[in-house]
């Protein structure tokens, strides 16, 4: 491939003048607050994980832990409180998981920050590199078209002189891959045949019947199936 030097310089002017060092510095302050929430969601986790278990093993107040604080001077009332029950430990877990959601949701917000900034900056390099696109997709585009004339030339060949059909069949199948919606040639049914080749092949005529030469003045390419 060879380019016009040119438009590569322009769009590498245009690429190197660009500036994200706003967007990155604000993507670092993000991901930062991201590990930060993350971290906060684990340590959030790994609590629920053992009040489940404390529930699993949970036989009623710790007898051994209250007589303990009642040794120590703590009124009975306030000892028998202050040993962890059924209760406490589900409402503990039930907020712990709230704020778990809340802080999931968070990270989610940030993510879609981040996305957001990323798009923002690509749209910030397409006037840089439009050219270069529409330049190669012209050229593509001219590309396809002169393998759909050639495949129509040689089908139109191959159909008049049982000749070049395996050259005919692998032309007309890199042909059919260009034609269609979305593609480089828009579809049509019919394809016309080269002047240039139906003059050709006009010398064959009433040579029969050693060459009973046959002519098409249309060729069909058909799309490959999506």
């Amino acid at each position: 491939m060879k380019m016009d030097t040119s438009i590569l310089k322009r769009a590498g002017a245009q690429s190197a003048a660009l500036d994200f060092s706003e967007e990155n510095a604000r993507i670092a302050e993000v991901t930062a607050e991201i590990d930060r929430t993350e971290a906060a969601i684990t340590t959030a986790e790994q609590r629920c994980t053992e009040i489940s278990r404390e529930l699993v093993d949970y036989r009623g107040p710790n007898a051994s832990a209250v007589a303990e604080a009642m040794l120590s001077g703590v009124a009975p009332a306030q000892a028998a409180a202050a040993a962890p029950n059924r209760a406490e430990l589900e409402a503990e877990r039930g907020a712990l998981r709230s704020g778990i959601r809340e802080l999931r949701q968070r990270v989610e917000d940030l993510q879609a920050e981040v996305a957001g900034i990323q798009r923002a900056a690509f749209l910030r390099v397409r006037p840089a590199v439009q050219e270069v696109v529409k330049t190669l997709t012209d050229e593509a585009r001219a590309a396809a078209q002169k393998i759909i004339d050639a495949a129509v030339a040689l089908d139109a060949i191959a159909y008049a002189t049982k000749q070049g059909d395996h050259e005919a069949g692998a032309v007309r199948r890199a042909a059919a891959g260009v034609i269609g919606q979305d593609r480089l040639i828009p579809g049509r049914r019919d394809y016309p045949v080269p002047p240039e080749i139906v003059s050709l092949l006009q010398n064959l005529a009433g040579k029969r019947p050693a060459l009973p030469a046959r002519f098409v003045s249309d060729v069909e390419i058909t799309p490959p199936l999506r």
